[in-house]
């Protein structure tokens, strides 16, 4: 089949999300409870309805970067942000997308290491999906915020950590060591940088199976926050591989 008949064709992605909270976080939860298709867990957020330690938003659907509100991230703009998932339907090959997975710390939480999961990304990706840091890109590349520690079976054997899928922790960008983040003293919530931003079908389908098969996939993002304190960033890994399972 030719590839201007395929461009006719719509495809479906869909990204759902969750925030895991691990029993070593007291200032959250006493024990360890994962959320999914949303979020946030239920103890996200404080009486007040404002979010509790720590959550995750994205771009919401045809949302624009225009006049952002956060200097630090000037690339986002929050009245276009939503914690909801998402479907990224009518898809066609070539097609991009915002999708920035982004998680934030609430101010006053203690200090902390952040690991993120990415499940069913190396499927996606087989079916021609590229998750990238900049738009230009045309392989999947993560920001360089965000470092593979552990495989998607939470090993670190030379295999697992090939794909996209497994366990990722926050680092510096320039020397690649793990960061404690410490919103303790901050006046508002800690924004990390996004896992990654864009989301391109690529144009190489040409036939009706190959679109097939990139229709209805659905990637996984999870994160934990584990307390720095008395711990190294190895146990904090540790830790967050089992709780997000």
């Amino acid at each position: 089949m030719k590839k201007s008949k395929i461009v006719l064709s719509l495809a479906s992605l869909s990204l759902v999300a969750a925030v895991a909270v691990g029993g070593t976080l007291a200032w959250m939860t006493d024990s360890t409870q994962i959320a999914t298709n949303t979020f946030n867990i239920g103890s996200g957020f404080a009486d007040d309805g404002t979010h509790k330690g720590l959550w995750l938003d994205e771009t919401k659907i045809g949302g624009t970067s225009e006049e952002p509100e956060n200097p630090a991230h000037p690339d986002q703009n929050p009245n276009n942000r939503t914690e909801e998932d998402q479907t990224y339907e009518g898809l066609r090959p070539n097609s991009t997308f915002a999708k920035d997975p982004t998680f934030h710390i609430t101010e006053g939480s203690i200090p902390c290491y952040v690991i993120a999961r990415i499940q069913n990304g190396d499927k996606a990706t087989a079916a021609g999906y590229i998750f990238k840091a900049e738009d230009t890109s045309t392989e999947t590349t993560l920001t360089a915020n965000w470092k593979k520690v552990a495989g998607d079976n939470g090993k670190d054997d030379a295999q697992s950590m090939l794909g996209l899928d497994g366990y990722y922790i926050y680092v510096d960008k320039t020397t690649q060591e793990p960061l404690i983040l410490d919103p303790s003293e901050a006046t508002d919530d800690l924004t990390l940088e996004p896992l990654f931003r864009y989301t391109t079908l690529t144009i190489d389908i040409s036939t009706e199976e190959e679109l097939d098969k990139a229709d209805g996939q659905q990637i996984k993002i999870s994160g934990a926050a584990v307390q720095a304190q008395n711990a190294t960033w190895e146990e904090a890994v540790e830790q967050a591989i089992t709780t997000l399972g």
